[in-house]
């Protein structure tokens, strides 16, 4: 079984090649020594001064290529030596481009960004024969990763030059139902070995407490910056940062006005309600949350302003004046990314269009939020831009309508993985591909998928897909 699924993984890396992800472009080539009979030939060189990513990225590059050899590789930063494999960090307008080049008996791997120059080095070992399938789950017992045994070894290739089509590439593990902090660990490791380069993780999911960042953060933190990941950070919960329990539960009792309305349009301290966002003090108040979570937070690149899953905007009048729930959306997240800029200027904020939200507002979303597409509903019978389906129909036609009404970063949050199937589990990399290569053509930005470590057996191979 495990040597079939080597096959089919390989055959997965080689379809990557014509999806539009990732763009290989070929020049001249030449063989390079890198070990004989279980001794090291080539050197390993950093940059002088190197940061801890291209650190690691030697130190991983050193570990896999002692595998595969069983020699010792020693790491020189800014050393000079006759046979090498430098890693370099370069300039370019796609900062996760990279490439494998041979010059003078050298082997260069260089990247637009430090996080490049980590997925140079796992795509010139991926072309040494490295694969790595998955996380080191227990469930694999150790057999996750195919090493190949080579005392011998060279490299020759013509100069592959690669550069992603989607920004953001992102593992979604907000679901939490089986995670801990060893298997996040692990699922961490394994990202970047096949290009994801983002972690969405809930701040505090539906504040339910169950998945909550800050039962790992101390653990994961190091982990992820130096692999030089994105960390994205909120999910689901306007009511993490305003809800009637906050001030001693005393919130709502004092600020009626400041929360969702029921059917009759009386006040409800109801969480499966949107606060009311007409109401400047409940904005502000909630405004004042967010950024102080933020400010303690530094290690959070993107912070999801999300409302409560399927949460109801209600149409009381009050509130139903500043427009439709997308045009709401839209209105606060223009406030409070504003707010947020005068703390962390870096940091990037992004709503979900989904429910109640899904179509584009009427009202101009500042260009510099981050936007994720939720087809929930997809119907995995025919593509996301089959007509046939009337279903996707739909979702292509809102996501057509974001691209053209919408200037900033567009990306779609896929359920390629989901908590249950309408049938079997589906296995789809060739559906995958096919979305891909729309998405690429409208364009959008980013793709993530759920993803969960008790039953990544079962969608093991949409996982590496799509990584």
């Amino acid at each position: 079984m495990f040597s079939l699924k080597r096959v089919v993984a390989l055959l997965s890396y080689g379809m990557l090649a014509v999806t539009g992800i990732f763009i290989p472009l070929i020049a001249a080539t030449q063989e390079v020594l890198i070990a004989k009979n279980n001794k090291a030939i080539a050197a390993i060189v950093l940059p002088d001064k190197p940061s801890d990513v291209i650190t690691y990225s030697g130190l991983e590059l050193a570990k896999y290529l002692t595998k595969i050899t069983g020699a010792s590789f020693s790491i020189n930063p800014g050393g000079k030596t006759n046979s090498s494999i430098k890693l370099q960090k370069t300039n370019g307008n796609n900062s996760e481009a990279y490439t494998i080049s041979t010059s003078k008996g050298n082997i260069v791997l260089a990247g637009n960004s430090d996080r490049a120059v980590l997925f140079a080095v796992y795509d010139f070992l991926g072309r040494l024969g490295c694969v790595w399938l998955a996380p080191d789950l227990d469930i694999f017992s150790g057999k996750a990763e195919i090493i190949p045994n080579s005392p011998n070894l060279s490299f020759q290739s013509p100069t592959i030059r690669e550069q992603p089509a989607f920004t953001y590439r992102k593992l979604n593990v907000d679901g939490g139902r089986t995670h801990n902090s060893e298997n996040l660990m692990k699922m961490i490791e394994w990202m970047p070995k096949v290009r994801y380069n983002t972690l969405m993780i809930p701040a505090n999911l539906n504040n339910n407490g169950r998945v909550v960042w800050d039962k790992w953060r101390e653990q994961l933190t190091p982990e992820i910056k130096k692999r030089g990941l994105i960390l994205e950070v909120g999910g689901h919960g306007y009511q993490s940062f305003l809800n009637a329990k906050m001030e001693n539960g005393s919130l709502f009792k004092h600020h009626p006005d400041w929360f969702g309305k029921d059917s009759t349009c009386n006040p409800t301290p109801s969480d499966r309600l949107v606060f009311n966002t007409s109401n400047a003090a409940a904005v502000n108040y909630f405004s004042n949350n967010i950024v102080t979570y933020l400010k303690t937070h530094p290690e959070i690149d993107i912070f999801e302003l999300w409302p409560p899953d399927v949460g109801r905007w209600q149409d009381c009048p009050e509130m139903a004046k500043l427009g439709t729930p997308q045009d709401r959306q839209a209105l606060l997240a223009n406030q409070i990314n504003a707010a947020i800029k005068q703390v962390r200027p870096g940091l990037r904020l992004e709503i979900i269009a989904y429910s109640y939200t899904s179509s584009p507002p009427a009202v101009t979303l500042d260009p510099d939020i981050i936007v994720d597409y939720c087809p929930i509903n997809q119907s995995f019978e025919q593509q996301i831009f089959d007509k046939a389906s009337p279903n996707n129909a739909g979702y292509a036609a809102e996501i057509k309508a974001w691209r053209k009404q919408f200037a900033g970063t567009l990306g779609v949050y896929s359920y390629y993985r989901k908590y249950a199937w309408r049938s079997e589990p589906n296995v789809i990399p060739h559906y995958i591909q096919k979305d891909m290569q729309w998405y690429t053509k409208i364009p959008l930005h980013g793709i993530s998928t759920m993803a969960e470590p008790g039953d990544w057996f079962t969608y093991e191979l949409n996982h590496y897909t799509l990584g």
